[in-house]
């Protein structure tokens, strides 16, 4: 039977050294002397230009695929032929970026991309791809899903679209980046993870050929000559999830995918190591239930796939709100015990074998009946080793975001994290304590609180919405101790829930049964201080506040492509609640009130690609923009100059009817 030490590990052939050197600097070092380029930041691209170029405003545009370990040879062989032409050209800011491009959160139509280049026509484009293609060969690297590649297995790949920034109103209220058609109107510029250019677009650069379509209509895949695909349960960046059928058994498994080089970092390993690796781990816990068993390993087309028993049962995510504060809750306390139990008992079987889950999460837990098991084993480790960190945001203890060696304890911190998740329905992590201590999900050190401390004070807050909260907030809080030797086994733990969930434990308890067998779950208790909190909140938002910025407030990155004017993704929401928090007697929003809604009365979105609904879109503009309006029609007894624009705004609605009927975006919240 295989083992995880014996497991074949995908390692990446190149090699050039790897280490914290500059994208940048080794693009200056190829730069003639004496000037004539600019290069430009702007995250996450750094733009590479020639002065005085000729680039055009769209067409055929070259991609050069890599990965961290390939980056230092593949630009030693991109740039001398860029620079002598000069080419215009983009690659990421650093090189954390570029691992990002090759990870399996990176978006599917944006993984792998390395360098971008832009040539002036069709002709020199070709002739670029051959001179690269060349140039490279022998270097590996990830497949580009939305491009026409030159060749099976070169990293230079084509596809049409804009070379500068233009925009269209999308079809479900987003602005998206456009092309212009040959009839003058603009398009969507769509990047789906499979090559699609425009139905007008130019036959591709001399040199790249288009695939055959002859006989493309809808086929079985059939994989390994063995398992049918039947659909997709998931798509990420290293590959796909399907349900398939086994021809051999005639039952329905679950094939995971995983593609070369996706997912590859500095130390050598990619998304193949990892699927190689679950497939070792599924053999050692093969026959213990807590895991899918493992059915087949095989390649094909580069890919590794494993195929694997499709669970029955509901994801632990899906399963839990049953047991979280509500107003009419389902679930009652034995049955989440037997179900904590039984986790903890799955921990166990995994810890006796000197493994290490990492990845302890409730979409990564399937529960049927009392049943509990783990559907994806990748990150696994052997306690005592020091692999990649690895894990769910806010389910990883300190000690392994600090790369410490692995330990099983890690998993306690887990699933005191799981706990909190399942009995709240809130992801288990917080913004940095004062003054950056580590209360935060990243913060280790500094004068903040412990994050047991921060928890303990919002679990006393909260605990009288929820019984079950109540009986689970000290285990939950010892769990996410700070300290590793402070957190209890998972032994320990399954004692306590036993004693206080199972059979028997109802006795002496307070009212845990309301009338009809239905569980009482009480009135949540009123927030300490409300007033103090909106104060806190608004005069955050105040402070934050400039209006030379491009982004005005720090906005996520969410709708990066777009300026942010709307309720959902931009100043319109803020506006709004500082309006009202204003009309509320909050002191100090008067100048930050003012300055917001001349910001936004002035802003539109870029080539007119204005939106039309409540949340995306100019609706929710006009709604802030009117409650600006109406209070200083108050305060000042006259007319607001903001009027005007509210009427524009609406009557921009009006004439462009959004593509939808929904609240969000559509007809019902316009």
């Amino acid at each position: 039977m295989p083992v995880l030490r014996a497991a074949p590990r995908a390692r990446l052939s190149h090699s050039n050294a790897v280490g914290d050197w500059s994208l940048r600097a080794l693009v200056e070092d190829f730069l003639p002397p004496g000037g004539g380029w600019t290069l430009r930041s702007e995250h996450p691209w750094l733009y590479v230009e020639p002065d005085g170029g000729n680039t055009p405003d769209q067409g055929w545009k070259l991609r050069v695929s890599g990965t961290v370990l390939s980056a230092r040879q593949i630009l030693c062989g991109v740039l001398p032929i860029l620079t002598a032409e000069p080419i215009e050209f983009k690659l990421p800011v650093d090189l954390g970026v570029l691992e990002w491009a090759c990870s399996s959160v990176c978006p599917r139509e944006m993984a792998g991309k390395f360098v971008t280049i832009y040539p002036p026509d069709d002709a020199t484009c070709g002739r670029l791809a051959g001179r690269l293609d060349e140039a490279l060969a022998g270097l590996e690297g990830p497949a580009v899903l939305s491009d026409l590649s030159y060749r099976p297995g070169s990293l230079v790949s084509c596809r049409y679209g804009g070379f500068r920034r233009r925009y269209v109103g999308g079809p479900k209220g987003s602005v998206q980046l456009a092309v212009r058609a040959p009839d003058g109107a603009l398009t969507e510029d769509q990047r789906h993870p499979w090559f699609d250019p425009p139905a007008w677009a130019p036959p591709p650069p001399p040199g790249f050929v288009l695939p055959d379509s002859a006989g493309s209509g809808a086929k079985q895949v059939i994989l390994g000559d063995r398992f049918a695909v039947t659909g997709a349960l998931r798509f990420t960046g290293r590959g796909g999830i399907y349900r398939a059928t086994d021809l051999k058994s005639g039952g329905t498994v679950v094939v995971k995918q995983a593609m070369p080089h996706m997912g590859a970092a500095r130390d050598g390993l990619d998304s193949r190591s990892f699927l190689l690796q679950e497939w070792s781990v599924l053999h050692l816990l093969a026959g213990t239930g807590i895991t899918p068993e493992p059915v087949a390993l095989l390649q094909q087309g580069g890919d590794v796939f494993v195929a694997e028993e499709f669970l029955s049962g509901v994801r632990m995510d899906r399963w839990a709100p049953r047991f979280q504060p509500g107003p009419d809750p389902a679930g009652d306390d034995a049955e989440f015990g037997a179900v904590a139990v039984r986790l903890c008992e799955v921990l166990e079987e995994f810890h006796s074998r000197g493994l290490v889950i990492r990845d302890l999460s409730p979409d990564n837990l399937f529960v049927d009946g009392s049943r509990v098991r783990v559907c994806d084993v990748e990150y696994v480790a052997f306690s005592g080793t020091s692999p990649r960190p690895m894990g769910t945001p806010g389910f990883v203890a300190p000690e392994s975001r600090r790369r410490e060696v692995v330990s099983p304890r890690a998993d306690l911190y887990a699933l005191g994290a799981l706990f909190f998740a399942l009995c709240t329905g809130l992801p288990p992590y917080f913004a940095d304590d004062e003054p950056g201590g580590p209360g935060g999900d990243g913060g280790d050190g500094g004068d903040g609180r412990a994050r047991a401390d921060r928890l303990a004070a919002l679990l006393g807050q909260v605990r009288g919405c929820s019984r079950l909260l109540e009986v689970m907030s000290e285990v939950i809080v010892a769990l996410l101790a700070d300290d590793p030797l402070a957190r209890p086994s998972a032994a320990e733990v399954a004692v306590w829930l036993r004693r206080r969930l199972g059979p028997g434990a109802e006795k002496g308890r307070s009212s845990a049964k309301a009338a009809g067998g239905r569980r009482s779950r009480g009135t949540p208790p009123a927030l300490a201080h409300p007033k103090a909190l909106i104060a806190d909140i608004s005069g955050y938002l105040a402070a934050e506040w400039s209006a030379g910025r491009d982004r005005p407030w720090p906005f996520i990155e969410y709708g990066r492509a777009e300026r942010p004017l709307d309720v959902y993704t931009g100043v319109a929401g803020v506006l709004g609640v500082l309006v009202r928090a204003k009309e509320a007697g909050y002191p100090g929003l008067g100048r930050v009130v003012h300055e917001a809604s001349r910001w936004l009365r002035d802003q539109h979105q870029p080539d007119g690609a204005d939106r039309q609904g409540l949340y995306l879109g100019n609706c929710g503009i006009a709604w802030a923009l009117g409650l600006a309006a109406a209070e200083e029609n108050r305060a000042g007894g006259g007319r607001s100059e903001l009027t005007g624009e509210v009427v524009s705004r609406l009557r921009a609605a009006r004439a462009a009817p959004p593509g939808d009927d929904d609240l969000f975006y559509g007809i019902a919240g316009t």
